[in-house]
């Protein structure tokens, strides 16, 4: 609905607000996805992987992640409860030929719940090419559904051109693709966060909220020690150790040991 509000009591009820784009003539799609199963697990990909291929021409695509929340049914008993969203990164890139791997990043990021910044925006320069709509779940799941296993979300897509889009789901069960299909999309999700850890495809809008006070360039290396064996071929049985040496205010170094 529509209503009026006092702008002061506006600003004491809400610390974000989030704008929906929309453009005459553009297309729409929501994605039904799933957190990860628990925060302990390597397989930090969430529960689908889209592809998508544009119809005819070239399109500007973006992407939206959505998180159900139940706050505010409670009334004054809500206050009580955690409203904690999820962390969700998402990286874009173009498939090569074949479709085995990953050409190059086109657009995402490595973001997470302590930003505002939701939408991902890429451009699709090659009508006769796939890409690939990858999102992870580097940090904590959320609280905000009041889920304990699986929480919901939506992938929320909008395109400037038509777009055939397929998705690989490892869950929920009903919907799950086969062993093999499940495999290279994981494949993929790893060839896509190496590539963004080696690239500046997510820059920092901004200082860090903790750390080095402006070292955009180091944000997208800061992943919580249970998370770095996504970057070696072992995977979770991998044995790590991390360690930032900290050279001037500006500078530091991230070191991570495997046990290859």
């Amino acid at each position: 609905g529509t209503f009026w509000i006092d702008y002061t009591k506006f600003l004491m009820g809400f610390s974000h607000v989030d704008v929906c784009y929309a453009f005459r003539g553009w297309h729409a799609s929501s994605f039904p996805n799933h957190f990860p199963a628990e925060r302990k697990t390597a397989r930090r990909v969430c529960a689908s992987v889209l592809t998508v291929r544009p119809a005819e021409r070239a399109a500007t695509l973006m992407v939206m992640a959505l998180q159900p929340t139940k706050r505010g049914a409670w009334c004054r008993a809500d206050r009580k409860k955690s409203y904690r969203l999820g962390d969700v990164s998402l990286l874009i890139g173009r498939l090569t030929d074949d479709g085995s791997a990953i050409a190059s990043l086109v657009g995402g990021g490595l973001r997470g719940a302590d930003r505002g910044e939701r939408t991902w925006v890429a451009r699709l320069d090659d009508p006769s090419a796939s890409y690939v709509v990858v999102p992870l779940c580097l940090g904590n799941n959320p609280t905000a559904a009041e889920s304990t296993a699986r929480q919901p979300f939506s992938l929320r897509l909008w395109s400037s051109e038509p777009l055939r889009v397929s998705k690989v789901s490892s869950y929920p069960p009903a919907e799950a693709a086969s062993f093999l299909a499940v495999e290279r999309s994981s494949e993929l999700a790893l060839q896509a966060l190496h590539l963004a850890l080696a690239s500046r495809v997510s820059p920092a809008a901004a200082s860090l909220p903790r750390g080095l006070a402006r070292a955009p360039e180091l944000e997208r290396l800061m992943l919580q020690p249970e998370h770095a064996p996504l970057l070696f071929a072992e995977g979770a049985d991998a044995r790590i150790s991390r360690r930032v040496i900290r050279l001037s205010p500006t500078a530091a170094v991230l070191t991570v040991r495997g046990s290859e």
